[in-house]
């Protein structure tokens, strides 16, 4: 060939550096010569992942850690010579809790506990364990994680614990929510085996023949270790960076693609010549992806621009701990929508990890915003701020003021999978069908967790391949005649 093929991955957060070093490293035994180039459009790689030392704290940005049952996660880590760099949550942050009626319950983590725990009332906890008398429901349905929840263990319980969950995971409103497309793991357990605590029990049985695996897991005390690193998230996003080398390229923005057939595409930048790509692969949030094709494609423009968005801000405040009337520890709470406080929950960083903080003082976390209050992160800081404290004083005690504050807002920050989302992720495919080449990645599809981006970026980078392997023979073919 008289050209090398050429990929383009267009967004540098974790989804995006993901898959342009599974293609780097995929490349090595592809038979065609093969460049790539990665471009984002900010000043520094990872998107929402950012850990920043300040005031004595670690801050988190965006995610504050993985699951380490993953194999894909856990093969980059090793593949990017970073173990020695996990760091394990500690065994105290298994303690969660709950905002209820004023005051934090733990969760609980057996029947026992469940039985005991005041967070439902004795008819709440009864609707419950009268979850094995459900039927199974009609497998056609897109139904939302509350009528879901409200069906097989009650309202109280749905508008409890599984709002919270909601808040916590996604900021959504479980209304919304399709459970087939947010909590696809739950879906499963009732079609599989007809129930919840059905699906719980077949787990322990095959865990006590030995053959156990992620079929099911509470999602309050999820599966697996959450883990991070010593120097917080961004030390995956860095790693991942270097490796790429300079093939990222940083303040470079897309504003178009064009198709130009069998020779590809066209990447048309804001400043500098385009790139020529026989494959693009758009990792940005879908609204800013629907920019980039809506003049070559308007149907797929419109079909990532139906997927919606919450903003969040995300309140970080550092505690003198002498100063503090005591207070739970473990790894934070959650709060239902019915309880009218802002604050969706909690996160205790330095309870969760070592070395988030010194030992004389405590860092909170505090969300606010999500689907429910999304004008919340147009407030000042000073606003922000005086609304968790209020919250944290009502569900904690803290009357005194913080040593420390930190305010970071994320605008449309976390996709939404309401219902028909499954469906109107198989359209999007089906559009993208019609441009060979051009793929659409992220977390705005097929899960939201780092996990759940990691997890994507090999298939994709095989698919990439095979696009590839086959333009490398159209080629050879036309340079031939």
């Amino acid at each position: 060939m008289s050209a090398p093929l050429r990929v383009v991955v267009v967004g540098a957060g974790v989804s995006g550096l993901s898959i342009a070093f599974e293609i780097v490293q995929r490349a090595e035994r592809f038979p065609w010569p093969l460049e790539l180039v990665c471009i984002e459009r900010s000043e520094r790689a990872g998107g929402h992942i950012r850990s920043e030392r300040s005031g004595g704290f670690l801050c988190e940005w965006g995610p504050t850690g993985f699951l380490d049952n993953v194999p894909a996660t856990m093969t980059l880590v090793r593949r990017l010579s970073l173990e020695n760099e996990l760091l394990p949550a500690r065994k105290d942050a298994r303690s969660r809790f709950l905002y209820r009626r004023g005051a934090l319950h733990r969760l609980p983590g057996s029947p026992a506990e469940f039985l005991r725990s005041a967070i439902l009332s004795p008819g709440g906890k009864a609707r419950v364990l009268a979850e094995v008398l459900v039927r199974k429901g009609r497998r056609s349905d897109d139904e939302s994680v509350h009528d879901f929840a409200v069906r097989r263990i009650g309202r109280e319980a749905a508008e409890t614990l599984i709002d919270a969950l909601v808040s916590g995971i996604w900021a959504g409103d479980a209304r919304q929510l399709s459970l087939a497309a947010a909590f696809p793991k739950m879906a499963e357990m009732e079609r599989e085996h007809g129930g919840l605590f059905r699906a719980m029990r077949a787990k322990r049985k095959l865990e006590a023949d030995g053959a156990g695996d992620n079929i099911a897991g509470s999602p309050f005390s999820p599966r697996g270790t959450l883990t991070s690193f010593r120097a917080g998230m961004q030390t995956l996003t860095d790693a991942l960076a270097v490796a790429l080398g300079d093939r990222l390229r940083l303040r470079t923005a897309v504003h178009a693609v064009s198709d130009l057939g069998l020779r590809g595409f066209r990447v048309h930048l804001d400043e500098g010549a385009p790139l020529e790509a026989d494959v693009v692969v758009l990792a940005s949030p879908t609204f800013v992806s629907a920019g980039v094709v809506r003049e070559m494609d308007a149907g797929i423009a419109t079909l990532l621009d139906s997927i919606p968005y919450a903003s969040v801000a995300v309140v970080q405040l550092g505690f003198v701990r002498e100063t503090l009337d005591g207070g739970p520890q473990g790894f934070g709470f959650l709060v239902p929508r019915s309880e009218k406080m802002r604050s969706l929950g909690s996160l205790w960083p330095a309870d969760i990890f070592a070395d988030r903080a010194p030992s004389s003082l405590r860092l909170t976390a505090t969300m606010v915003g999500g689907a429910h209050d999304e004008s919340a992160v147009e407030l000042d800081d000073a606003s922000l701020a005086n609304i968790v404290l209020g919250d944290l004083r009502q569900a904690m005690g803290f009357v005194v003021a913080p040593r420390f504050k930190r305010v970071v807002r994320h605008a449309r920050a976390i996709p939404q999978y309401t219902l028909g989302h499954l469906d109107r992720v198989a359209a999007i495919e089906q559009a993208l069908q019609k441009r060979s080449g051009l793929m659409i990645a992220g977390n705005a599809l097929h899960g939201i967790s780092v996990n759940a981006c990691i997890e994507e970026a090999g298939p994709l980078a095989e698919r990439v391949l095979e696009v590839l392997d086959g333009r490398a023979s159209e080629r050879m073919a036309s340079e031939t005649n």
